[in-house]
């Protein structure tokens, strides 16, 4: 047993993905330090790809192999509950793999299409408009949807609006438990 009953020790896998880890490169001794760090953590696969192993590759290909067989359909489908061709399902789910790939910093997180999303997506579009129409409307609804985390980022407001939401609850939580013992 782990240190909490009924939880177990990490294993290495988990052990690596939970430990604050640098990576291989060295930028300390480099001219452009903040170049090196910024390159860095803008593209995360440069800290984990010189620490890659061949035992890491069966089982990244196995879920990969997984992920692909159960994306394919899930993907057409959801595009069609959104009202738009099945081939743009396709399209949105591997360009968002392939970009999340490359700037994502997550091991563990779950991408792909969900319903909620296609529904919601589907209730903005125009059923009267042209599949080209839809097509375009859609993808500009995903682009100003983008447009949101990526200004967050820029503006290094690293704070979402559900974490303020929560603080405002709590500070109104705070005055109304001290409102109620002024009272008592």
């Amino acid at each position: 047993m782990g240190v909490v009953e009924g939880v177990d020790e990490l294993d290495e896998v988990e052990r690596r993905t939970f430990e604050e880890d640098d990576g291989p490169v060295d930028c300390s001794n480099m001219a452009y330090t903040k170049i090196c760090n910024g390159v860095r953590t803008l593209f995360p696969p440069l800290q984990w790809i010189p620490e890659y192993s061949r035992s890491d590759l069966k089982g990244d290909l196995t879920s990969g192999i997984t992920v692909g067989c159960m994306l394919v359909p899930q993907s057409m489908a959801y595009a069609v509950l959104a009202d738009l061709p099945p081939q743009n399902g396709l399209y949105a789910s591997f360009i968002g793999l392939v970009v999340y790939s490359l700037f994502g910093t997550s091991r563990q997180l779950g991408l792909g299409p969900v319903a909620v999303v296609a529904l919601m997506v589907s209730s903005t579009l125009d059923p009267n408009d042209s599949d080209d129409d839809r097509v375009k409307q859609a993808s500009q609804l995903a682009f100003v949807v983008g447009l949101v985390p990526v200004s967050y980022t820029h503006l290094r407001a690293h704070e979402t609006p559900e974490h303020l939401v929560c603080r405002l609850l709590l500070e109104k939580k705070k005055k109304t438990k001290k409102y109620i013992e002024y009272i008592v």
